[in-house]
């Protein structure tokens, strides 16, 4: 019996067997499948033994799928295959465009049901669907409801490289009128333009294709104008209705001042064939753009620009001293008296008027002019023709009270003439007297001029130079090279006086010759 106050010892745990580790699922079915209960034949124990609990081999790699092939072919109504045509496969990033044969392939995808879409412009075909096996090549067929084209034709043309100042007024000399309007060709408006010479040509045309659901069909665009002017091809997309073309001229026009009958024939080309059409308009060929320096008879107008070209262009030169020596040789002489034969509204011989200024001269040649007014109509000439060169009109003269006459004076011409010997008076005898610059012979104390037969206050001239050469162009009164030889187109400078005869008309007396030039 033990002793109750000492606690019985607690007896040691008995050992506990490691159990072996989990077997592998692959390495349990590898067992599984050679274990003879599973197995028709007797396995080895051994064998077995062996295999369990050893590394599976590595499989063999799968072969590579067998891919399918797909293309697209677009054709119209008729069957002709469409170049340019948008495809694309629905769903997929997978887009192209057809070739002049009117195919598209797509290239190897894997195989499947695949849907595909197409269209023209704003026609589309309607989708087709099929399944695209391995191995082989499917080709889906898509028809645009289009038609072949069956026109091209110009409609309309606006000049881009013209002056866009010509105004319409026909009318009258004025500067009036508005602009013409874009655009300066259609088969009901024909707008004159005006054009640098020597220079090529840019139009913008719009241009019709029909029918109204025909195919776009990519094509080229080209023209021949008037004096051998070459517009080239340019490619372009005919699409059913409008159509906007810009063209160049691959040339210049000619180094003419000219009045050009501007006819251009063009001709479309597409698949559906070759198309021809015309567009005509007048241009007004100058040396360049017109000049407005603001006088009266500045500012361009289809009737000023059309007389200026009709003067110009008989004297066959570009040349600007040649050009204004022609003008000048319009009006050989000037005068001082009236033409009855002149509306009085233009104020002959002085031209100072409302009507237009100095261009109405142009309707009355053979009645000639004042010498200002002869060189205010060159002037206004040549700025309408955009004529190189500074052009100043000038008066040149000689003052009494300044080295008695013998310093030779130049003064601005303006719009309304100069002051030169306008008001000078001396009273020479108890006579009041004016002062004046004698074009007639002989000069001598006691001489009778009729009033208005060459006693002038002074000579106008265009002072003109270009290409470093000045010279003085009279107004109907010669070409000079300073203005010490203008002078020397009067005799003397001189006073004189107004006297009534019996019969009583007025003759003008030379009283005192100031200083004599010839």
């Amino acid at each position: 019996m033990s002793d109750p106050t000492t606690p019985a010892p607690v007896p040691a745990p008995a050992p506990t067997s490691t159990p072996a580790p989990a077997q592998p699922l692959g390495e349990a079915l590898a067992c599984a499948a050679s274990d003879p209960a599973t197995q028709n034949a007797t396995a080895n124990p051994a064998s077995a033994s062996a295999t369990c609990g050893t590394p599976a081999s590595t499989p063999a790699p799968e072969p590579t799928p067998q891919m399918a092939h797909i293309a697209v072919h677009v054709q119209d109504l008729s069957g002709k295959p469409i170049q340019g045509a948008e495809v694309s496969v629905g769903c997929k990033p997978w887009k192209g465009t057809t070739n002049s044969d009117g195919n598209f392939d797509f290239g190897d995808v894997p195989p499947g049901q695949y849907t595909v879409d197409g269209k023209l412009g704003s026609v589309t075909a309607s989708p087709q669907t099929k399944n695209a096996p391995a191995g082989a090549t499917t080709v889906y067929v898509l028809t645009i409801p289009c038609k072949p084209i069956s026109s091209i034709v110009v409609t309309s043309m606006a000049f881009l490289s013209d002056h866009r100042e010509l105004k319409n007024d026909v009318g009258d000399w004025k500067n009036g009128g508005t602009v013409y309007p874009r655009p300066d060709w259609t088969p009901a408006v024909n707008h004159p333009v005006s054009h640098n010479m020597d220079k090529p040509v840019q139009l913008v045309l719009k241009v019709t294709v029909n029918p109204s659901d025909a195919c776009p069909e990519v094509g080229t665009w080209e023209g021949t104008g008037p004096d051998g002017l070459v517009f080239p091809p340019v490619s372009t997309t005919f699409n059913p209705g409008e159509n906007t073309i810009t063209v160049y001229s691959s040339n210049n026009l000619q180094k003419k001042v000219q009045k050009l009958h501007f006819t251009t024939n063009w001709t479309a080309k597409s698949k559906s064939g070759s198309f021809s059409s015309v567009s005509s308009n007048y241009c007004l060929v100058t040396i360049d753009k017109p000049i407005n320096d603001g006088w009266q008879e500045d500012g361009a107008t289809t009737k000023r620009m059309v007389q200026a070209i009709d003067l110009v262009s008989p004297i066959g030169s570009t040349d600007a001293h040649t050009i204004v020596a022609g003008l000048m040789l319009k009006i050989p002489f000037y005068t001082l008296e009236r033409d009855p034969a002149v509306p009085s509204v233009y104020n002959h011989p002085k031209y100072f008027n409302t009507e237009g200024e100095a261009w109405p001269i142009s309707d009355y040649l053979g009645s000639y002019a004042e010498c200002q007014a002869i060189v205010r109509w060159v002037r206004a000439v040549i700025k309408q023709i955009g004529c190189p060169g500074t052009a100043e009109p000038v008066a040149i003269w000689a003052d009494p009270d300044v080295s008695t006459g013998a310093t030779v004076l130049e003064s601005p011409l303006g719009p309304s003439g100069a002051h030169t010997l306008h008001g000078r008076t001396k009273v020479i005898g108890g006579k009041t007297c004016r002062a004046a610059l004698a074009a007639l012979d002989p000069v001598a104390v006691g001489t009778l001029f009729t009033p208005g037969s060459m006693m002038n206050m002074y000579e106008a001239c265009l002072k003109f130079t270009d290409s470093g050469v000045t010279k003085y162009y009279g107004g109907g009164a010669g070409v000079y090279t300073s203005k010490d030889t203008v002078i020397k187109a009067f005799y003397a400078l001189v006073w004189y006086t107004a006297m009534v005869q019996p019969d009583g008309s007025i003759k003008y007396r030379i009283e005192e010759i100031v200083h004599r030039y010839r």
